[in-house]
């Protein structure tokens, strides 16, 4: 379980309090002070040589680390400790961000499916995709099926259990599928010829269409009873996910090609473009909040503000009910972060696979659930 570094897992070392927040911090305890932050933990993970630390998941009470040799770390959020590691894949070979479904998480590796159980730390079970010749992009899952994106165009929905595959799905147009979406009754996927597709969840009758103006390289982001969704033609609309009618009075313009996922707020939307930055659009009207034509992230919430970074190395505090800046502070060091719209934590890294918590001051820390 523990692969190649079993040898070296003793100098994991997390701290907390003062010692977290001290000199050899990532963000130093002045500076995270000035946010309204303080350091809650700070662990070191083991990072071989020529091995770098590249993603950051964050599932209920667990952080998640992925490093570039594809060594996963499930970490508990609340203490920093490590629960467990492991070789998730064989170093190089494509994992997609993992799904999470009734506690667990789900990992597309190949034509494989690893059921990862964060309590217990170990992969419960391994289901093998056996008609699945490649995957092009997401993956999703209810309590019946699991829906991936197939590298010929077409949806493959599996039974989630035995792996049996059940049916096949495409676009008219025959567009390549990238994205999906899934619950009980009702499966959504989008296209790179920006076609927004809902489609009965245990067979490929149709229920409706949306087409953008252009094409679309990230996915449609589902919200409630709301989908939202941008493209290349720089536009971003809110849909009904029930019939496929636009909610917005007129789609938001973003001002450049959008190719970075969506991020969705309390009640704004997050969407980034590389020629105009980043946007916190209200999800209601529709309407921007604010504009930082450096900002490229969304790290966390606390009631309206906003945690945002911006290029290249700026912690800024965004107040969306008044559309200003309240404060910012220099995060130079770091290279890596979480994206965590669950609560108000923070978590900043750098691809050596030094780690920092930061929460609220006064708030409580993360318990696992």
């Amino acid at each position: 379980m523990w692969g190649s570094k079993c040898g070296i897992v003793f100098v994991i070392l997390a701290t907390s309090g003062s010692l977290a927040a001290g000199r050899d911090a990532l963000v130093a305890a002045e500076l995270l002070n000035q946010a309204g932050l303080k350091s809650v933990w700070q662990v070191q993970l083991p990072i071989n040589a020529g091995e770098k630390l590249e993603n950051l998941y964050v599932f209920e009470g667990y952080l998640y680390a992925m490093t570039s040799r594809n060594f996963f770390f499930c970490i508990d959020r609340s203490t920093g400790s490590v629960r467990s590691m492991m070789q998730m894949a064989t170093p190089g070979l494509p994992i997609r961000p993992p799904i999470h479904f009734e506690n667990k998480s789900v990992f597309l590796i190949g034509q494989e499916l690893k059921f990862f159980n964060p309590v217990t730390g170990v992969i419960e079970r391994v289901v093998r995709l056996k008609q699945l010749s490649g995957n092009y992009g997401g993956i999703a899952r209810n309590s019946k099926n699991v829906y991936v994106c197939g590298a010929d165009s077409r949806l493959y929905v599996f039974n989630a259990e035995k792996g049996v595959m059940t049916f096949m799905a495409s676009a008219d147009n025959d567009s390549v599928i990238y994205s999906v979406i899934a619950s009980d009754t009702t499966a959504w996927f989008g296209t790179r010829a920006g076609n927004i597709i809902a489609m009965r969840a245990d067979s490929a009758e149709r229920i409706w269409q949306y087409n953008l103006t252009g094409s679309m390289v990230v996915p449609p982001a589902m919200d409630g009873e709301f989908i939202y969704a941008a493209g290349l033609d720089t536009k971003m609309v809110k849909i009904r996910s029930d019939d496929g009618q636009e909610a917005w009075k007129k789609p938001f313009f973003v001002g450049d090609k959008v190719e970075k996922p969506l991020t969705i707020g309390k009640t704004c939307v997050y969407v980034y473009a590389a020629g105009s930055g980043l946007y916190a659009v209200n999800k209601d009207s529709g309407i921007a909040a604010w504009n930082l034509p450096k900002g490229y992230a969304v790290l966390a919430e606390n009631q309206s503000l906003a945690y945002v970074y911006v290029k290249p190395g700026v912690l800024m505090v965004m107040d969306n009910a008044l559309g200003k800046e309240q404060v910012s502070i220099n995060i130079a060091a770091i290279s890596l972060f979480a994206c965590n719209m669950t609560d108000s934590s923070l978590y900043l890294a750098n691809s050596e696979g030094q780690i920092q918590a930061a929460a609220i001051k006064g708030s409580e820390s993360v318990s696992v659930k």
